[in-house]
């Protein structure tokens, strides 16, 4: 066999070797950083679930506590005072308001302010609003109902079940929304006179702060849309 054409076939050889070991390095590099991917993309959601339980822990705590305050009882007529004719004067939310801004104030710097905060009556329809900073006045008695039902599971079940809860709300139709309820009791009687709301908003800024603490990307779906993201515009 000629020098040329054994030389040709140690090329082949060679080149054949060469793709094959490429080939292997490659793909044994691709599954290391597919396998690398998975592993930090679990263990970015599991902190962002545990991130996410103790933040939900921490605004149960907060609802309960306003929920507590005993003007919000108050507020919704537990021990107010009557009318010249007997009668009860109703809700008071003027008065509701007020506990509302202190909440606000006594919020650390640290911590984000509420977009909403409602106070209701013992069968969901709205008593009083904020909306920021901002009391909204005269809020619709039914937003929170729907053919004189309480359309939130949240709202119901801490009504009936006198317990404080959450869930995310699509609300009313303005976007995703962490809520918290947490029942306002007449303890004398053990009866709910009403509950009061404390939501938050799931925005862009609030999934940047999440992709900085996981080092991962965050995206929040509602449905099956996507509602807020870390990525830039």
């Amino acid at each position: 066999m000629s020098r040329a054409l054994i030389g040709a076939i140690l090329a082949a050889l060679i080149a054949v070797l060469t793709g094959t070991a490429y080939f292997v390095t490659t793909s044994k590099l691709e599954g290391d950083i597919h396998k690398d991917v998975e592993r930090r993309v679990a263990k970015a959601q599991e902190l962002l679930i545990q991130n996410a339980s103790l933040e939900m822990l921490r605004l149960l705590k907060h609802a309960e506590a306003l929920a507590m305050d005993p003007e919000l009882a108050q507020a919704l007529g537990a021990g107010g005072t009557a009318d010249e004719g007997g009668g009860d004067l109703g809700p008071d939310p003027l008065l509701a308001e007020q506990v509302f801004k202190k909440f606000r104030a006594g919020l650390s710097p640290d911590e984000a302010q509420p977009d909403i905060m409602a106070m209701t009556d013992e069968i969901g329809r709205l008593v009083a609003l904020m909306s920021g900073s901002t009391p909204v006045t005269s809020p619709v008695p039914d937003s929170y109902l729907r053919a004189g039902k309480i359309k939130y599971p949240a709202l119901e079940a801490s009504i009936k079940n006198q317990i404080v809860t959450s869930e995310i709300w699509d609300y009313e139709g303005s976007g995703a929304m962490k809520v918290t309820v947490a029942p306002i009791l007449d303890r004398e009687v053990n009866a709910t006179l009403g509950t009061v709301l404390v939501a938050y908003a799931i925005t862009s800024p609030e999934a940047k702060k999440q992709q900085a603490l996981l080092g991962a990307e965050v995206v929040y779906f509602y449905g099956d849309s996507i509602h807020a993201s870390s990525f830039g515009s």
